[in-house]
């Protein structure tokens, strides 16, 4: 078996400002909300269990008490213009019910606050949890929600009111390198984010290989609107291309567009070469939304009144990423230095063991090495003699809010950690930031990586030229970008609701990759 040898290394990072507020759910405990300050001092990411929510910024259920019962509710608009309404004694996340509820009383209003209709059901699911469905809701519909709750021969009546939302939709995208080296720990790093700006979900991050799951971080948290990364770490046995792919699964509440829930990706595993061998590549990335909900009320007296809500959302991702790997071990004494650029800008830089700034040098670990802040890491394994072994250099820059990490990505980084610590990091040690600092991507993109060791001096230098800015434009309702509802009718009020919706995305992107070696 071989042994892999520790390189300490740690980064300088550029960064921005990390702010204070919102850093953990408010149920969070004191000792998680210190867990990004604790492991900074170690020299590792912060552990923070994923049952504790980075931010929740997006609207949350519809919660009322009486006496000594609880009721939430909340209402989600689909794709297909279907809105459900779940109901619960206890909390949709973690999912509770802990008393009956026996009934339930839902009663729709119109924009106004004119009640169009009410609806009764007896013993809705004969348990803690009712749901209901509705065609042709608008986004922003009000549903005053009654719920008979009972415990032993007491029943306590409580009501919410709750606004309709559209449900989730994440989507993933995979940065995954062309090629890689046989026998080596590989990171790859999806980012999943949160496109149509209402509510947050949770969701299990999966990454599979030629169809079989090897990685995993399960009950992520993604905020409305925001993106997170999944970090997962993976060996590639044998030679070939083969066929990497991570999902989002099993989200919750269920997926707006399940369809971008999952991002694929081809990778060539060789042996390697006699060089410095590489392959980088770089995006920048920009999708912005606009959707629409519109209804109009007809009333039989001839009177028309329209109620109009809007989301309109931008979703920046910068990505830079750097692979490589050399026929050469180093020591524990070698010095590192790295650094991207773009546009005559240096986006980041760092260097070990001329640690500053606050930024400790890492201890020493029995497995490959690690530096994570900023949304920037670096990735540092060795093994075997300065001829005949092999060192693999990962140089990755994120632009995502946190970081989830899979089981066997701890394993392998951080070997101290125990098993199955499904876990995030904030990509800011000690606080929380709006995504990474936005830059401004030039005609190409720079890496650098110079490895000093005694003697020995092994540098790469890589530039990935970055094509044109690429347009797609796209709708969920094809061909004209507008939707409209069967009308409903409401003769005991007098009224007709015609209900339409209306969605246009357009993604302006620059890539570029590039596969090399250098002597």
């Amino acid at each position: 078996m071989r042994t892999i040898r520790s390189i300490p290394f740690a980064i300088l990072a550029l960064l921005a400002a990390a702010c204070s507020r919102d850093v953990l759910d408010p149920a969070a405990t004191p000792a998680a909300a210190e867990a990004p300050r604790a492991a900074a001092t170690a020299g590792r990411p912060a552990f923070v269990r994923n049952a504790v929510k980075y931010r929740e910024r997006g609207a949350k259920p519809a919660t009322g008490r009486s006496g000594t019962s609880t009721l939430a509710a909340r209402a989600l608009l689909g794709k297909d213009g279907v809105t459900e309404l779940e109901v619960t004694t206890g909390t949709f996340d973690p999912p509770t019910a802990p008393r009956p509820l026996t009934r339930v009383q839902v009663k729709q209003l119109d924009p106004g606050g004119r009640l169009l209709r009410t609806l009764n059901y007896a013993n809705p699911g004969g348990g803690g949890t009712a749901s209901f469905s509705y065609p042709g809701l608008p986004r922003g519909a009000a549903l005053q929600v009654q719920g008979h709750v009972t415990e032993g021969k007491r029943t306590d009546v409580v009501t919410v009111t709750e606004t309709v939302h559209l449900r989730p939709d994440l989507r993933v995208r995979l940065d995954a390198p062309q090629q890689v080296r046989r026998g080596s720990p590989v990171s790859l790093v999806a980012t999943v984010s949160e496109e149509n700006g209402d509510v947050g979900a949770r969701a299990d991050c999966v990454l599979s290989v030629d169809g079989v799951a090897v990685d995993r971080a399960n009950g992520i948290w993604v905020d409305a609107g925001g993106s997170v990364s999944c970090a997962f770490t993976y060996t590639f046995a044998s030679t070939g291309a083969r066929r990497v792919r991570v999902e989002a699964a099993n989200v919750d509440p269920a997926d707006f567009d399940p369809t971008d829930n999952a991002a694929e990706a081809t990778v060539q595993v060789t042996d390697g070469g006699s060089d410095f061998d590489y392959t980088a590549t770089a995006e920048d990335y920009v999708e912005t939304t606009v959707q629409r909900d519109s209804m109009r009320t007809t009333y039989d007296s001839g009177q028309v009144t329209e109620q109009k809500s809007a989301i309109q959302t931008r979703h920046a991702i910068q990505s830079g990423a750097l692979y490589a790997s050399m026929p050469h071990g180093v020591s524990a004494s070698t010095r590192v230095r790295v650094s991207q650029s773009t546009n005559g800008v240096t986006v980041h830089a760092g260097a070990w063991p001329e640690a500053a700034g606050g930024y400790p040098v890492l201890a020493a670990q029995p497995g490959c090495m690690s530096s994570w802040n900023g949304g920037v890491v670096v990735y540092l394994c060795s093994t075997g003699p300065t001829d005949g072994g092999v060192t693999n250099v990962q140089y990755l820059r994120t632009s995502s809010e946190v970081t989830y990490f899979g089981v066997q990505h701890i394993r392998t980084w951080w070997a101290d950690a125990p098993d199955n610590v499904y876990a995030y990091s904030f990509d800011v040690g000690g606080g929380y930031t709006e995504l990474a600092p936005q830059i401004t991507v030039g005609a190409d993109y720079s890496f650098s990586v110079e490895l000093v060791d005694g003697a020995r001096t092994y540098t790469l230098n890589a530039t990935v030229p970055l094509g044109a800015p690429q347009t797609r434009t796209f709708t969920f309702y094809p061909p004209g970008g507008t939707r409209c509802s069967a009308p409903q009718y409401y003769p005991d009020q007098g009224l007709r609701l015609d209900v339409c919706r209306y969605h246009r995305a357009e993604v302006v992107k620059r890539n570029g990759s590039v596969l090399g070696s250098v002597e």
